[in-house]
């Protein structure tokens, strides 16, 4: 069966007017284009909705049972569209986002700050897992956007740049390397260096810059955690290699961070989402608050941005 909405509404207002030209007028609809919706309507139905005379319209037994289940289809039709309305416009809903536990802890809460605040009625939950179990999460839709690295090639997820950062060298402002403005891979492996366990992506990135500087890279110390870095380097035990964006985590002001020269090793950081699944509005509106707030910490965005925008 075939009835579409604009039949039912044609319908239910005549039955409300009993007048043809009045229902032609309210709808917006010449008279002779109503009726043949009407006709078109009766005719799938196999039965008249309507007894015409040239004095009145009245519903038909037939109508009136129409007219209930009718009634009942275009209330849950407009209350469709409003909730629709209401996710596209972000008056509710809910949005859930994953990321590593220190991108969940220092980015992550301001941009959850600030898009609350514009959009209260969206529930923004938050997994801070790692980044195999954040991709296991998304693709299984228990989350619906991920904040991270993206290998390459993969194409069952479709990812938007957010920031792109070189890696640079962390260490006490009293330190020796903090004495010049910049250092080099070269000079960094004079000193005791923490790190990254094995198996860490920003652990191969040190490894990769090591050794394009061509110098062997033997890590003093070995752990788990970005904050424990910071932690160690707050007592002076080494040094690290990090990405820029890493320093949002410092809660030292005797902490500095150098730039690195030659090779240039990048971290990237995107949002990612399965390529199978469209975007909400409100995922697409959390990461313009999440490159918003990283613009007001002084992490520039990714130049790539540019090149994958929400459509």
């Amino acid at each position: 069966m075939k009835i579409t909405f604009r039949q039912l509404n044609a319908f239910l207002v005549l039955a409300e007017t009993c007048n043809f030209s009045r229902t032609a007028e309210r709808i917006g609809l010449s008279q002779p284009t109503l009726s043949q919706i009407i006709r078109d309507l009766e005719t799938e139905l196999g039965t008249s909705l309507f007894d015409r005379t040239t004095r009145r319209v009245e519903l038909t037994e037939a109508g009136r049972t129409f007219r209930k289940g009718a009634v009942r289809t275009f209330e849950e039709l407009e209350q469709t569209f409003s909730d629709v309305r209401n996710l596209t416009e972000l008056r509710e809903g809910r949005l859930r986002v994953a990321a590593p536990p220190f991108l969940a802890a220092t980015i992550l809460p301001r941009a959850v700050a600030a898009f609350t605040r514009l959009h209260p009625g969206v529930k923004v939950e938050i997994s801070d897992v790692t980044n195999d179990e954040m991709l296991i999460r998304l693709m299984d839709g228990r989350v619906d956007l991920c904040i991270g690295t993206m290998t390459p090639g993969q194409t069952d997820l479709r990812s938007m740049p957010l920031l792109s950062e070189d890696m640079m060298v962390f260490c006490l402002k009293d330190h020796p390397l903090a004495a010049g403005d910049a250092t080099d891979w070269r000079e960094a492996v004079r000193f005791p260096c923490i790190t990254l366990v094995r198996g860490s992506g920003l652990r191969e990135l040190v490894e990769q810059g090591f050794a394009r500087a061509g110098v062997d890279f033997q890590p003093q110390w070995e752990v788990e955690q970005i904050t424990t870095i910071f932690g160690m380097l707050a007592e002076n035990l080494g040094i690290a290699i990090l990405p820029r964006y890493t320093i949002l985590g410092v809660h030292n002001t005797h902490v500095v961070a150098l730039p690195l020269g030659e090779p240039h090793i990048v971290r990237k950081i995107s949002c990612v989402y399965p390529a199978s699944r469209s975007l909400s509005p409100a995922g697409y509106t959390f990461i313009k608050q999440l490159r918003a707030v990283l613009l007001r910490a002084g992490v520039p965005p990714d130049p790539d941005l540019d090149g994958d925008q929400p459509g």
